[in-house]
């Protein structure tokens, strides 16, 4: 049987209005395939689909604009997307995919494109900050100088808690600064064992105590003041023998 529905069936292996409408996509370029003389002459593929966007002429436009017509230099560019409702196809709203940004451009691209054969329409493209690259290259957690901070107070843990540390995502950052060098590793060492002997004088860990001397006993307190006064009699004894 011929199903006349195949036919209007949207292309599955390109992107198309619908899948916009949960909101934009950006999209990062890997390839971009020119054949000229069909009906959809340009496929751009991308890294975030198996599909292909399959740019119109207004949006195709905006690219060269942007990029130039060397399509070989597309790849690792981004796109952002979306849906403009207003989009006319046969006089009727159908909807189409527009570019919001783009990346690789200095500043904000103002082009003015055909709406129509009699109506041309200015439209202001953003700059687009690539993402990808911001999410594979995220700002440093660490330091050098706070890097080794770090690993000082895990050190001063012991060297038990400073080795489970150190492979930790927390001690890889530590250590992706370059700040815990061979040197350094040598202070930290010393530190974590300082830190053993500390737990095995006191196991409880608890801070050490100030030395107390051993309290003395009633009777030596008892002589003691006994002493006291028999010198401070004979001393005043002195003081009168030597006023006569």
């Amino acid at each position: 049987m011929n199903d006349f529905t195949a036919a209007l069936a949207p292309k599955s292996d390109q992107i198309n209005a619908q899948d916009l409408l949960g909101g934009d996509m950006t999209i990062t370029i890997t390839g971009v395939k020119v054949t000229p003389g069909t009906e959809q002459p340009v496929s751009v593929s991308f890294k975030e689909s198996g599909k292909v966007w399959r740019p119109c002429k207004t949006t195709g436009r905006i690219l060269m604009a942007a990029w130039g017509a060397d399509t070989s230099a597309y790849a690792g560019r981004q796109v952002q997307l979306y849906l403009d409702e207003d989009v006319k196809w046969g006089g009727l709203k159908v909807g189409g995919i527009r570019v919001r940004a783009i990346s690789h451009i200095a500043e904000d691209l103002r082009i003015v494109l055909a709406e129509s054969k009699q109506v041309r329409k200015p439209v202001t493209v953003k700059r687009l900050v690539l993402q990808q690259a911001q999410a594979e290259n995220p700002p440093a957690r660490y330091t050098a100088e706070t890097a080794l901070a770090r690993a000082t107070e895990k050190a001063k843990e012991g060297t038990d808690a400073f080795r489970s540390w150190f492979n930790t995502d927390d001690g890889k950052d530590c250590r992706a600064t370059g700040a815990l060098t061979p040197e350094a590793m040598l202070t930290l060492r010393t530190t974590a064992t300082d830190a053993d002997a500390a737990k095995e004088e006191d196991p409880f860990g608890l801070p050490p105590i100030d030395e107390v001397l051993p309290s003395a006993t009633d009777p030596e307190i008892l002589a003691q003041v006994e002493r006291d006064v028999r010198a401070a009699s004979e001393a005043e004894a002195k003081q009168y023998e030597a006023s006569e």
